[in-house]
């Protein structure tokens, strides 16, 4: 059991945009919604799985859509007090904690605002995906509904699905009409869901990154020990490629080789999060 103030809120954006490869966007306006919420209310805790009770409720939370909206309409400081009211009158269950559903970008923040002006704990885990049904916890076969939604106009509902892909499908649906995003609390759980289906540690993770990892910037193979990640390609961003789409960011990277890759190129193909890397033609 830990808290995150100001100072962990800087290096986790930093860090779960690091690790995220740029996936889920810019994390500067939910970084200032964090930082403010936590001025405002005070220091989150941040706990493991395995502290969080058995017979605890958890909520995830996270902004649905494409990243670049966001720096357009940004949110508010209720939006996160609606959903989880809804949820609750939806569920007839408190909700004891929430966590991310993702762990790069925005929505690396997003649930900390939540958790300091709800006054609840965050669960340390979370993991990156384009599309709501693409985690771990549609494998345990948890439903990712009832999904409540609310948009900045005061837009607010819930819904029951009956698959995750269907989920993902309607939801979509609701973010294209209301203008590309829309703010989600979603896979409400059970404290052993979390445990046996959560990529756990990754706002630790993310702290330890930049932490440990960036302290020598030169230590490339430090950082690669710290993230379990291997050296693909060595180059500087020439040119970026981005569109709004069906509330999506799709877009491309496309780098020219420094270094002992000097005479290759490689390009990365992203749908909000990472999709592909290409180098010298090659996935």
């Amino acid at each position: 059991m830990r808290t995150i103030g100001v100072d962990e809120i800087n290096d986790i954006a930093l860090g779960a945009s690091l690790l995220g490869a740029g996936g889920g966007g810019d994390p500067y306006i939910g970084r200032l919604m964090a930082m403010q919420a936590v001025k405002e209310c005070g220091p989150v805790t941040l706990i493991e799985p395995d502290e969080v009770p058995d017979d605890a409720f958890i909520a995830p939370c996270a902004m649905m859509g494409a990243p670049t909206v966001m720096t357009e309409k940004g949110g508010g400081k209720d939006d996160f007090d609606r959903l989880f009211d809804l949820v609750e009158q939806y569920s007839g269950k408190k909700i004891y904690a929430t966590m991310p559903m993702e762990a790069g970008g925005v929505n690396s923040m997003l649930p900390i605002a939540a958790a300091a002006r709800r006054g609840i704990p965050l669960v340390d885990a979370g993991r990156a995906f384009p599309e709501l049904q693409m985690v771990t916890f549609t494998i345990g076969g948890a439903s990712a509904t009832p999904l409540a939604y609310s948009d900045e106009k005061g837009n607010a509902g819930v819904m029951n699905n009956v698959s995750n892909k269907w989920t993902e499908d309607i939801a979509r649906s609701i973010t294209n009409i209301v203008g590309g995003q829309l703010m989600i609390c979603l896979y409400t759980m059970s404290a052993k869901m979390c445990r046996d289906w959560g990529v756990s540690g990754i706002v630790t993770k993310s702290i330890r990154s930049i932490k440990e990892g960036l302290i020598d910037t030169t230590t490339e193979q430090r950082f690669l020990e710290l993230t379990g990640g291997c050296r693909l390609f060595s180059g500087k961003v020439i040119d970026v490629l981005r569109e709004t789409r069906g509330a999506f960011n799709f877009g491309k990277v496309v780098l020219e080789g420094i270094g002992s890759d000097k005479q290759h190129e490689a390009y990365v193909e992203y749908q909000n999060e990472n999709l592909q890397c290409v180098v010298d033609g090659e996935t």
